[in-house]
């Protein structure tokens, strides 16, 4: 709970070299911890511990693009192994895309489904997949 979600659009699509590592060294630099990740040619969308300061907000805005973010975001993970296999998993995904998820990641492994919700929106997801399915 209370997690921040930030994305920042390039000012243009781009495959630039480091630019996601300059990104997120900028928010090292900070002692803001990044956690759920999706890009895409034009952004890249995060979920961190804390919001920037100001400096650095007005940094991205003059070196790579626009900058938003929303506040109070609530992170729900679906964690095992396997979890892309169960019979169930299109559900799961149908339950969680009517909630309106601001990103969706997962990871390679198949041990992770990450939403991030507004706020109020992960516990009442999390119990109607937990009453329906464990």
């Amino acid at each position: 709970k209370k997690v921040v979600m930030v994305e920042v659009i390039f000012a243009a699509i781009t495959s630039e070299y480091g630019l996601l590592g300059k990104i997120f060294s900028y928010f090292s630099n900070e002692k803001i911890s990044i956690d759920v990740v999706t890009t895409s040619g034009d952004s890249v969308s995060f979920s961190c511990d804390k919001l920037p300061s100001d400096e650095l907000i007005q940094k991205i805005q003059k070196e790579i693009g626009e900058i938003r973010m929303m506040v109070d975001m609530e992170i729900l993970a679906i964690i095992g192994k396997g979890v892309s296999n169960t019979k169930d998993f299109s559900e799961i995904l149908n339950i969680i895309s009517k909630n309106n998820p601001k990103a969706l990641s997962m990871n390679t492994k198949d041990t992770n489904l990450t939403a991030i919700f507004e706020k109020d929106v992960a516990g009442p997801v999390l119990q109607t997949i937990h009453d329906k399915y464990f």
